[in-house]
């Protein structure tokens, strides 16, 4: 038997969600219990897609794989690939308005994780660093804002970071 050390970092999706059925099908009501649905990515797998909430027309689906898969042949690391699910994200608020144009990007890329841990950075998302960008509706750049972090009897909230001005 293999040591979780021993594993290597596999990247996974994550949905939890009170409108999913067991099989994945969006269902007609909201239920009381939330469920948890987790998708490890294959070896072979440079990234993979979950909608959550509103289905994807055909078009935006090609366009999200078109995309990203050029970005991840061209190694332009995170911030290109955010800044495309957030034009697929606003183009699906622009046709229902139940969805938000504000965003938050999570990165976490493999080289920010080590088995010591890992350290939260105040920056656009990069290829080594984890990051928290916020995307306010028509926004493509950001601020750093990240989440609130509550340990060993200390909390970090509102956290923000930006370019210095000279007053």
């Amino acid at each position: 038997m293999k040591s979780a050390e021993a594993e290597p970092y596999r990247p996974i999706l994550c949905r939890i969600a009170n409108f999913y059925g067991r099989d994945g099908t969006l269902l007609d009501e909201a239920q009381e219990a939330f469920s948890v649905q987790v998708f490890i990515l294959r070896e072979a797998d440079p990234y993979a897609l979950l909608d959550v909430g509103q289905p994807l027309l055909v078009e935006e689906t090609e366009y999200l794989n078109r995309s990203i898969r050029k970005c991840a042949e061209r190694g332009v690391g995170p911030l290109p690939i955010a800044r495309v699910i957030a034009e697929t994200v606003r183009r699906v608020a622009s046709r229902n308005s139940t969805v938000g144009q504000n965003l938050l990007v999570t990165s976490l890329p493999k080289a920010a994780v080590q088995p010591q841990g890992f350290f939260v950075a105040a920056a656009p998302p990069g290829p080594e660093t984890l990051s928290f960008l916020y995307l306010p509706a028509g926004v493509t750049d950001g601020t750093q804002y990240g989440p609130n972090f509550v340990c060993g009897g200390s909390a970090w909230t509102d956290f923000r970071s930006g370019p210095i001005v000279e007053s």
